[in-house]
């Protein structure tokens, strides 16, 4: 499984969300900076480095994204811990079984390799299809939440998560994205 944490921070002054992008930009390349702001107690920002998919049709891209290591580590060293690994394989054959339960049979796998963001890498798969037509919101049910940010196998992970996190995750790990008047789409895991 997959456990969140929480910590409340009190703040004197206001967030200056403009700057802390401009920040998380520079701090963080290679990932989407967001902020989701719905009113004055309930704002969410960060830079999230894990795709859940992106839709331009007829071409579906899953990402598969986990083992992680400091950047300034030794990388290589990611490709050969077995624990990682296995943590990165539970999570290509989940999706890959989401592309079986949504009917998608034709597909291709990327090579596994290490993608940087800043100040942590991680290993990264691609699982490519095409589809001629399929609902961006039954991508999104089926696929979320993924092995990286909850555990697999996903129901009983979900039980544990519920029973052993004393609050509510709320926005954490939740997919952000859009979609436009044709289908398109692309949806991140809000982390």
């Amino acid at each position: 499984i997959v456990l969140a944490n929480r910590i409340k921070i009190k703040l004197k002054n206001k967030l200056d969300l403009l700057k802390i992008l401009k920040r998380l930009k520079t701090n963080h390349p290679n990932t989407c900076r967001y902020v989701w702001k719905r009113n004055n107690k309930d704002i969410v920002f960060g830079a999230s480095p894990e795709k859940l998919f992106s839709y331009t049709k007829p071409n579906l891209v899953l990402e598969a994204l986990a083992g992680t290591i400091s950047t300034n580590s030794n990388l290589n060293s990611l490709l050969n811990s077995s624990k990682d690994l296995i943590e990165h394989k539970y999570v290509i054959t989940y999706l890959i079984k989401c592309l079986e339960i949504l009917k998608i049979q034709n597909y291709k796998k990327s090579n596994i390799k290490i993608n940087s963001f800043g100040d942590i890498s991680h290993l990264q798969t691609l699982i490519f299809s095409k589809v001629d037509n399929i609902c961006p919101f039954e991508l999104l049910k089926t696929l979320h939440p993924s092995p990286a940010v909850c555990g697999y196998p996903k129901n009983e992970a979900l039980d544990w998560i519920n029973t052993l996190e004393s609050f509510p995750r709320g926005n954490y790990a939740s997919p952000m994205g859009w979609v436009d008047s044709s289908g398109n789409s692309s949806f991140l895991v809000a982390i």
